[in-house]
């Protein structure tokens, strides 16, 4: 049986965001809040991954490196989809605050997307990207980060 092919699935893991940007296009603003726990889903994304492929995954939020779960997700959405790109979509200001993620990121051969949401923040999320890639080789492409060891 072949299965049926998705060009792109967003896990949307978090409704809790620790900025309040006006009109944010996921109502983070109106402070929702709930986190989804991978636990609480894996065995839903396992039956999934028996009958979908997915090109590109992104974990996103709110601000997913909220998500007490955040490395699980990583390591489990890699476990059932391993040969697809992956993207945790952050607004970097947690970088350098989740133990492991930049571990969990290059063991499940995950990249790291950053939505910068104002200029003037640049120069602390630089000083974060910085921190967080410790000696990793960077790039901007296109306007994406791209690193490798």
């Amino acid at each position: 049986m072949s299965k049926l092919f998705i060009p792109k699935i967003e896990f949307y893991i978090t409704n809790v965001c620790n900025l309040a940007c006006n009109e944010c296009n996921r109502f983070n603003d109106l402070k929702f809040t709930g986190t989804q726990l991978w636990k609480d889903y894996e065995a839903v994304y396992e039956e999934w991954a028996e009958h979908i492929d997915f090109e590109k995954i992104v974990i996103l939020g709110g601000e997913p490196l909220l998500n007490p779960s955040i490395i699980e997700w990583i390591e489990g959405v890699h476990r059932l989809w391993p040969k697809y790109g992956k993207q945790v979509l952050t607004n970097a200001t947690m970088l350098d605050r989740v133990k492991g993620l930049k571990d969990a990121c290059i063991n499940n051969k995950t990249w790291i997307g950053i939505s910068l949401h104002s200029e003037r923040d640049l120069p602390e999320i630089e000083q974060r990207i910085e921190k967080f890639l410790g000696g990793i080789h960077k790039k901007i492409v296109g306007g994406c980060l791209n690193v490798s060891s």
